[in-house]
């Protein structure tokens, strides 16, 4: 009985498992399998007697060794595959450098140490330049301002603030920068000199805090005293220079000394001793120069607020308050207004927390201020376009509401985008919308129904001519007759100690418009508590009536009515009797028709009620 199935089996076995992990399979698990082959054929190639026990033939398709009987099964190897270790390359050493890259590198470093060297030489020599500036600023002008006949002795405060404390600091580190720079190395180090001396340059913040005063002193002084023209010039022992030239030097020093100190870091290794520390003095000084930025930008504004100051021909308390506290200019330029009856060019001036207007009178430059605006409160709206309005904006303030066009779309938004800023502290243009006249309530000033809008009074109707003039309610802004606004109210958000022209609407506290088919308001009671005739009832006098009243005659009949019910009125019932014994005529008569409160035409009664 031969065994050639089993050969079979395990040839078959041994085949499929090299095909499966051929990509897995070590060398020694394939050497392993190889074994298993040649001795199933060496097995196989042996004849085998019959024993006295019964073999158990194995079957054609193969079964796990768990399934086969123990008497019968065939020896099979277990293969263990073992998982390839991924090992990291070992560090192999970069080649070595030429005798061409080697030299390369020495140049290098020689020139990089050769243009330190040449940075600090600079850094001396203009060190010694900037003290003795200082010298002649603290030792000749300083010295003769001090003098009795100069008459300038009290400005010197102002001028030189703490110029001598500067020059000190200047000093001490010249002495100091030149001894480690006498005696210089390759290896050498400034950074820590520098860093030595940063705490004393805190006096370069009072200095730059108060340049821009010292700026503007001078400027009037040059107008002014003549005497201190001829000092702060250019003298003999100035060296060609002025007193201003010598008082901006502690202003430019700041900036040049960063800039030598980044020159000098540039071209230091990174292995250097002094690296760190130069790095460190680098970014402290970049500080103080951020510091001086300001204080430049500072005197600018300063210069550009009295400029615009000065342009005015009626300077108002506004300008003079502007002028002394912190403004920051932000935006000018011309605008077109749209006003009352037409619209008009403005120059306006945008400032940090108020807006200026006025216009322009002359040939030069100088303007007639119309109005300052204070921005604490308020908003800006751009405008949709339309047929009276192109780039249009609203500024809606506490104190005054109008609407202004820019030429161009790009300028309305500019001006948009700063006010914007000013009143809500973020940069955006918003939604465009419809311009709407009249006030939106609460503390805001009223957009002005323009004249041309309405030919009547808004209230009453009635039409207005050359003699019934037109008049704008403070409050809600509406076009209205003298009737219908002949009183007076105080609003505070717009004046707080003088009454302004409202309309009887918005003086009664009723928000809706009156028509002329409507029922007239009550006159407030006399002192016995009788209610007066309503002014819109009564009838124009006739020119005897009228002759009477402005010579005080008494009339043909004295009697003044008791009732206000009578369906014909006498003449004197025609008149408003007032608690000073005063009479006022409210219709409108050619001759008598108001234009304001105070341009009534008032006529003085003989007889009291």
């Amino acid at each position: 009985m031969t065994n050639a199935p089993e050969t079979n089996v395990a040839d078959t076995i041994a085949d499929l498992l090299i095909e499966v992990n051929t990509e897995n399979v070590t060398i020694s698990s394939a050497l392993a399998l190889s074994s298993i082959k040649a001795s199933n054929k060496a097995t196989a190639s042996k004849p085998r007697t019959q024993s006295s026990e019964s073999v158990t033939p194995v079957p054609s398709s193969p079964v796990l060794p768990a399934q086969t009987s123990e008497t019968s099964s065939p020896r099979i190897h277990t293969l263990t595959l073992d998982t390839p270790k991924i090992t990291e390359p070992p560090d192999i050493p970069p080649p070595p450098l030429s005798e061409e890259e080697l030299q390369e590198i020495e140049q290098k470093r020689l020139e990089d140490a050769k243009h330190r060297k040449r940075v600090l030489d600079e850094l001396l020599t203009t060190e010694k330049s900037y003290m003795k500036g200082l010298l002649i600023a603290c030792r000749v002008y300083a010295v003769a301002m001090k003098a009795p006949t100069s008459g300038c002795g009290r400005y010197i405060p102002r001028i030189f603030s703490n110029l001598e404390e500067v020059l000190t600091v200047s000093k001490r580190l010249l002495v100091k920068m030149t001894v480690r720079i006498k005696n210089w190395k390759p290896t050498s180090c400034i950074g820590d000199v520098l860093l030595n001396a940063l705490p004393e340059f805190e006096c370069y913040k009072t200095y730059l805090g108060n340049h821009h005063v010292a700026i503007n002193t001078m400027a009037k002084l040059t107008k002014k005293n003549e005497k201190y023209v001829a000092i702060a010039g250019v003298n003999r022992d100035s060296e060609g220079k002025d007193l201003a030239a010598y008082l901006i030097t502690p202003v430019q020093r700041i900036p040049r000394y960063l800039l030598l100190l980044k020159d000098y870091l540039k071209h230091l290794p990174l292995d250097h001793p002094d690296y760190s520390t130069t790095s460190n003095v680098v970014d402290q000084f970049a500080k103080l120069a951020e510091l001086v930025n300001s204080s430049i930008k500072k005197q600018e504004n300063f210069k550009k607020v009295n400029e615009v100051a000065r342009s005015f021909v009626n300077v108002s308390k506004e300008i003079k308050t502007m002028i002394k506290s912190d403004h920051l200019f932000m935006r000018e330029g011309q605008l077109t207004k749209v006003c009352r009856k037409t619209t008009k060019k403005r120059n306006f001036w945008l400032f940090s927390d108020c807006l200026i207007y006025g216009e322009k009178v002359g040939g030069g430059e100088n303007f007639l201020l119309h109005r300052v605006i204070n921005l604490r409160k308020g908003r800006v709206v751009s405008l949709q376009d339309s047929a009276d309005v192109k780039n249009g904006f609203a500024i809606i303030s506490g104190d005054k509401s109008f609407t202004v066009m820019a030429e161009t779309l790009q300028e309305r938004n500019f001006w948009v985008l700063d006010l914007n800023e000013i009143l809500t502290g973020v940069r955006k243009t918003g939604d465009t919308c419809a311009l709407v006249f009249g006030s939106s309530g609460g503390e805001e000033a009223p957009l002005w129904v323009p004249d041309k809008e309405t030919p009547c009074c808004m209230l009453c109707k009635d039409q207005f001519t050359m003699l019934k003039r037109r008049h704008h309610c403070r409050n809600c802004g509406r076009v209205v007759c003298g009737n219908c606004s002949s009183q007076k109210k105080v609003l505070a958000h717009i004046e707080k100690a003088k009454a302004l022209r409202v309309c009887t609407s918005c003086f009664e506290g009723d928000t809706t418009e009156k028509s002329a088919s409507s029922k007239s308001p009550k006159a407030p009671p006399d002192d016995n508590g009788e209610e007066l005739l309503p002014t819109s009832s009564l009838d124009a006098p006739t020119d005897a009536e009228l002759t009477a009243a402005l010579n005080d005659v008494p009339d043909e009949n004295p009697e003044v009515p008791t009732t206000t019910t009578s369906t014909t009125p006498t003449a004197e019932s025609r008149y408003t009797t007032t608690n000073n014994n005063s009479t006022r005529h409210s219709t409108t008569h050619p001759l008598t028709a108001p234009a304001t409160q105070s341009h009534h035409t008032k006529y003085r009664s003989t007889h009291s009620t």
